[in-house]
């Protein structure tokens, strides 16, 4: 039995390219093309595919936004993320993706996403993630080499921080800051890459665009309106930070609530 594949890409050749690479596989049939969101879920409603290869940077919605919705679906297609930024890695596995291909995608690296939802599909499950699950890569770090310390801004020197010691990161008025229990430092990274940093070591969720909490360091969850949740976290003012709607699916899940 044939994948049933959609591509989604807003630039012609970027969908050429992917339809030819598929081309090579036997088993994959690309029964869809789309350039926007708002294209590819009209697809999906009519042609029911078992796995859509998504953008991200796409005007109008977002692939990422996009993959947020369709986890409200009952049946909605396994997403892989095909994109040329690697930043997006840690929000793109919030949503129920499979894999995350940086561009210019290889037929090595196309062969082995392919392999893993023919086994995901085998198993009947369309839960996205892998076996690992969104617990382990959110706590346990799927992306290796990661490094263990933050380099911050203390009293005109750069100090190494141990991540387990930090209990959030931020980012306001262009800049971004590491919060451990008793401080709060300013970084010299920008907050995609610390994010990415953090991501690769494990034990850090992102809970909103502007934040992510070190879960070991989270007190208590306050449910929100809407689906929203506060976390206060271990530093001396509680802070308490927001997760945003399209985070609380996979807090849930992380947390077990």
């Amino acid at each position: 039995m044939k994948l049933r594949v959609v591509v989604v890409d807003d630039e012609d050749l970027m969908r050429e390219e992917l339809r030819y690479l598929l081309s090579g596989f036997k088993d994959v049939e690309v029964v869809g093309e789309a350039a926007s969101a708002r294209g590819a879920l009209a697809l999906i409603s009519r042609l029911q595919p078992d796995v859509m290869f998504l953008d991200i940077q796409m005007p109008g919605q977002n692939g990422l936004d996009m993959g947020v919705m369709l986890t409200e679906l009952k049946v909605s297609p396994l997403i892989v993320f095909a994109t040329a930024y690697d930043e997006y890695a840690l929000e793109a596995f919030g949503t129920n993706a499979v894999d995350y291909l940086l561009k210019p995608i290889t037929v090595e690296r196309l062969e082995a996403c392919l392999a893993k939802i023919r086994g995901l599909l085998a198993r009947g499950d369309r839960s996205g993630f892998g076996p690992a699950g969104p617990e382990q890569f959110a706590r346990t770090g799927q992306a290796k080499g990661g490094l263990s310390k933050i380099p911050v801004n203390k009293l005109g020197k750069i100090v190494l921080l141990g991540t387990e010691s930090l209990v959030s990161a931020s980012t306001r008025n262009g800049l971004v800051y590491i919060r451990t229990p008793q401080h709060e430092y300013s970084v010299n990274l920008t907050f995609e890459k610390l994010v990415e940093r953090l991501g690769n070591t494990g034990g850090f969720f992102r809970c909103h665009r502007n934040y992510v909490v070190n879960l070991d360091h989270v007190r208590e969850v306050i449910p929100g309106p809407n689906g929203t949740y506060k976390l206060v976290v271990n530093d001396e003012k509680r802070t308490a930070l927001p997760v945003s709607r399209s985070r609380a699916k996979v807090l849930r899940e992380l947390l077990g609530l």
